[in-house]
């Protein structure tokens, strides 16, 4: 078969750091040093999974463990799982401090120095990563874009007056109690691949095929970071389909249409996105996506044909 040029070019966006956050949290986000100028917060995720509480009543300790139990709320029934800790002070007396609705933890000993503390939610997590439970997968609700510009994580405490941010609040506040709402706030990378197929059979001069090469190898190192921006939020909404992401489709498919629009006008093959949230022991997924620690798909500008399929 002939094809019609011999060069492809391609777009990865790779997950390169993330960080988990609920929103009583983003002032000490904004101030921490994980996101970075070269490395901003670029993307963010609202997801939901069970709430997690503490149980009271359900503590005890002896020199090698100390041991607690967690609450994973469903509807109106809740899992209990236990959980063992290393005794850091085998001699030590301890006990479990906890208010209702029994979400934060402080286990301290008789000199009230506090050995543990923190949300049941990310205890549990921490002391818990099993990759094969299913129990505690993130659901995504909601995907949009940071604006980063000159700075390493954008204002998140303007994302708490976000209008569909608030209607998530209120409809799980009304539907679905026994859930909590996360922030997944996250640094991608991207790669500009150009593909030389080294095949003789292609429709284009040899001559084409050089000025097509050094115009894409131009265009990497000079890429509108904000458009491509708009194109991984398109591709992640595109890929989700998160529920309230879908509420507004009309103007999400004219977005995304204009978005696309631009790469295939510059003739570009296809772009992939790869996220992989495994050691984070975290699978994400959505109505339309099942559950797992690693997404990619390929998107393709132009249907399969004349053009060379690289992924």
């Amino acid at each position: 078969m002939k094809y019609k040029y011999s060069t492809e070019a391609n777009l990865i966006f790779s997950l390169k750091k993330s960080q988990i956050a609920q929103q009583d949290e983003f002032d000490i986000i904004t101030k921490s040093d994980f996101f970075k100028i070269d490395s901003p917060c670029t993307i963010y995720f609202i997801c939901q999974r069970p709430r997690i509480s503490v149980s009271p009543n359900n503590f005890s300790y002896n020199k090698k463990y100390i041991q607690l139990s967690f609450f994973v709320h469903k509807q109106n029934t809740k899992q209990e799982f236990e959980i063992k800790i290393p005794n850091p002070n085998p001699k030590a007396i301890y006990s479990l401090v906890s208010i209702f609705p029994y979400n934060y933890i402080d286990i301290v000993d008789e000199k009230g120095t506090k050995i543990i503390s923190g949300k049941s939610s990310y205890l549990y997590d921490f002391f818990n990563k099993d990759p094969k439970s299913e129990i505690l997968n993130f659901e995504v609700l909601y995907i949009g874009k940071s604006n980063t510009k000159d700075q390493k994580v954008s204002s998140l405490n303007r994302l708490i007056s976000h209008k569909t941010l608030q209607k998530i609040y209120f409809d799980k506040n009304q539907q679905q109690p026994d859930k909590e709402i996360f922030f997944l706030l996250c640094s991608f990378d991207y790669d500009g691949l150009l593909f030389l197929s080294g095949s003789q059979q292609y429709e284009s001069t040899i001559e084409e095929e050089v000025k097509r090469f050094e115009k894409f190898n131009n265009e990497f190192q000079t890429m509108d970071n904000d458009k491509l921006l708009s194109l991984l939020e398109a591709s992640l909404i595109s890929y989700f389909k998160p529920y309230y992401n879908d509420h507004f489709k009309d103007s999400f498919l004219t977005k995304q249409q204009k978005v696309t629009n631009q790469f295939i006008i510059q003739d570009y093959n296809s772009f992939l996105i790869d996220i992989d949230t495994s050691d984070m022991c975290m699978k994400l997924y959505s109505a339309d996506i099942k559950a797992s620690f690693t997404h990619k798909k390929d998107f393709k500008f132009f249907k399969e044909g004349d053009r060379i399929s690289i992924f």
